[in-house]
């Protein structure tokens, strides 16, 4: 197990992901959501990719149930 740090409203938060490939996937995830403001949708198989890392960071609140929902839409 891996863990993923986040900082959420100056609040230390960490996730717990299987492999590193899941925990750099999530950073690059919520640093996309941060930079362009919303989900960039590259192809479907990415999408499913993503929505997997997305959850967890839902759940502990690093991204918003709606930045889910962007991501979701492409699966």
């Amino acid at each position: 197990m891996k863990m993923a740090k986040f900082y959420v409203e100056g609040n230390e938060k960490h996730i717990w992901f299987d492999d590193q490939y899941s925990v750099d996937l999530a950073s690059k995830l919520v640093r996309e959501l941060e930079l362009a403001g919303a989900y960039v949708f590259r192809d479907r198989v990415k999408a499913f990719g993503d929505l997997r890392i997305a959850m967890p960071l839902r759940d502990a609140g690093v991204i918003t149930p709606n930045e889910y929902a962007g991501i979701a839409q492409y699966v």
